[in-house]
């Protein structure tokens, strides 16, 4: 095995940063299955990264599937949202060119289940919500 010098790949210290950065990016856009525990009465957001291409025709849809609740749909494009879908009750949307924003407002028992979201270009993320 021979030893690399990455001083001699980079030739300025922002090339380091930069590859960093992307190596960093791509983490956060392969995380899938993540589980997040909360507390009933408490507020909180489920977050689903997008990508970085600044496009402003992403769109962004946020689904509940198999759930005996009522389904949940959220749709918006770029960093405009649907009015129709923006509010449901505890349920708000927040969306940006970088990241989406599930808000549930006092969570209850019934919230519990996997949220999924799907991007147009940067593919699927899921988090699964534990109640107690």
């Amino acid at each position: 095995m021979s030893n690399i010098n990455i001083n001699s790949l980079f030739q300025r210290s922002s090339d380091l940063v930069i590859i960093y950065l992307i190596i960093l990016l791509s983490l956060l856009f392969t995380i899938n299955g993540s589980t997040m525990h909360v507390t009933c009465g408490t507020d909180i957001e489920l977050a689903c990264p997008i990508s970085s291409t600044k496009r402003t025709d992403e769109v962004i849809s946020w689904f509940r599937p198999n759930s005996s609740q009522i389904p949940l749909t959220f749709i918006a494009i770029g960093d405009i949202l649907f009015p129709e879908y923006a509010t449901m009750g505890r349920y708000n949307l927040i969306s940006t060119l970088s990241t989406s924003r599930l808000l549930i407002n006092n969570v209850l028992l019934e919230d519990q289940g996997t949220y999924i979201c799907k991007s147009s270009s940067s593919g699927q993320h899921s988090i699964k919500l534990l109640v107690r």
